[in-house]
């Protein structure tokens, strides 16, 4: 399994979770923040360790890719609002990597995942300010 069809793969678990629309997720660049013009966007990318390892004898191996999972909310000014997104964005990221053993009908298991978040710092993209909620996440490849 490649990193980009392990990342695809977590891409396509945003957008079938009901929750973003396939504009709003993207492993490719940060464009859905700049063009999406929603209140809220998902960014994966490389960011922490991968492992190829070894299984044994016989050239058999198994990949663990590691993703950071940026969680971006557009700030409002309204404090009630923005605090209401962020519980929503780290709810809606818990569930999906819960939920996301087996995505695109290939068997890839969400090992661990972590999720943290700073109310100090806000990213200033596209024209408008957003609070990030991150995740790391560990994607391994089913051997069996």
């Amino acid at each position: 399994m490649t990193c980009l069809a392990s990342a695809s793969a977590l891409v396509d678990a945003f957008v079938e979770s009901g929750s973003f629309l396939r504009p709003q997720v993207s492993a490719c660049d940060f464009g859905v923040i700049d063009v999406g013009g929603g209140a809220c966007g998902i960014i994966i990318h490389p960011g922490v360790t991968s492992v190829n390892a070894a299984l044994g004898y016989g050239g058999v191996s198994l990949d663990r890719w590691g993703y950071v999972v940026n969680g971006f909310i557009r700030l409002t000014q309204n404090p009630v609002v923005d605090l209401g997104r962020v519980y929503q964005m780290h709810d809606v990221i818990k569930t999906v990597l819960a939920g996301a053993s087996k995505v695109n009908n290939v068997a890839r298991t969400i090992l661990d995942f972590s999720l943290s978040f700073d109310p100090n710092v806000t990213w200033s993209l596209g024209g408008a300010d957003w609070l990030l909620v991150r995740a790391t996440v560990s994607v391994e490849e089913d051997p069996g």
